[in-house]
């Protein structure tokens, strides 16, 4: 299960590099695989307009025959948020 995460949390910083979000992205090494960090670089000027298309996307996903569902802010979006004004973050 955490390999899993870990395979999703790559797959999603990779997918957010490819969209422009994030301009670099590196991977601190722990002393095991489950330990290690990854770092990015926040595009600022891109970052805001996927993180809108990814909650639009979301919506349309999520609801039920045209009912929009609020989508639950979470403490990685408001540390999303956070990074997008200080440039970067470490997940």
């Amino acid at each position: 299960m955490r390999d899993r995460y870990c395979e999703l949390r790559w797959k999603a910083a990779a997918f957010l590099q490819k969209k422009g979000a994030i301009k670099g992205l590196e991977v601190l090494e722990g002393s095991h695989r489950w330990e290690s960090r990854l770092t990015m670089e926040i595009n600022e000027s891109d970052f805001g307009n996927v993180l809108s298309l990814l909650k639009e996307e979301y919506v349309r996903r999520t609801s039920s025959k045209g009912q929009e569902k609020p989508s639950p802010e979470t403490g990685d979006e408001a540390a999303l948020r956070n990074a997008s004004c200080h440039g970067s973050i470490s997940l």
